[in-house]
């Protein structure tokens, strides 16, 4: 899916509506930040719970700007329709009813076939911005990494086969590394996502750390451990 198309088919959609958006590109007037909670290194095929973005306001404070009425909810996708759910409970006690829900993914053709699952890319391109997968720390920090072990289970996130998971994510971090040792000059750490960057210094990398580096360091311990 692109997302210049997801777009046009937003305004498209949108035009004579009043809108609220959870999606992190298609922006309206009103917009609420939200985030599936998973823990780090589990299973992760349920969410702990839904909270905002990192580095959001809390959801209720979002929710308060938005006035009492009938708006149309828009969504990326809605693989499990656990994050709809919870927010449409949310909304109703503030007197906002859903009239109905547009999801970007049902564009073209794709609304007429069964979809498997929907993925981003940048979820898989390590410090990409507001890329992978909202988890929690044991120190209890909110952070984001990338769809790749050791933090996250493409079993459940991605339905990759489980004997094939370990052969995925060094297939990830292998692309990676090749990616970032073609850049010049390179990108450190500090230039990645911010979530992402607390994930890695809780690991114990520095701010200067190249990534190139940081995926080799990765990429050499999912070897060993393989």
């Amino acid at each position: 899916l692109k997302v210049n198309e997801q777009y046009k088919f937003f305004k498209k959609n949108t035009k004579n509506t009043k809108n609220i958006s959870l999606d992190l590109y298609c922006k309206d007037k009103y917009v609420i930040d939200v985030s599936r909670e998973f823990a780090i290194s589990d299973n992760q095929e349920n969410a702990e719970k839904i909270i905002p973005r990192p580095n959001k306001e809390s959801l209720s404070r979002q929710i308060k700007k938005i006035p009492a009425g009938k708006y149309v909810l828009i969504d990326d996708d809605a693989a499990s329709r656990y994050t709809l759910s919870k927010i449409r409970k949310m909304l109703l006690g503030k007197n906002i009813k859903i009239k109905s829900t547009l999801l970007l993914s049902r564009i073209n053709n794709l609304k007429k076939i069964n979809i498997f699952d929907v993925i981003d890319f940048r979820d898989f391109l390590i410090g990409s911005r507001d890329g992978g997968l909202v988890v929690t720390l044991p120190n209890g920090k909110i952070v984001r990494s990338p769809y790749t072990l050791p933090y996250v289970s493409n079993i459940t996130r991605a339905k990759i086969p489980p004997s094939k998971d370990m052969f995925f994510s060094i297939k990830i971090w292998e692309l990676n590394k090749k990616f970032f040792k073609s850049l010049n000059p390179p990108i450190l750490l500090k230039e990645t996502d911010k979530s992402f960057q607390q994930l890695m210094k809780y690991i114990g990398f520095k701010s200067n750390t190249p990534m190139e580096n940081i995926c080799d360091w990765h990429l050499q311990r999912l070897k060993n451990f393989n």
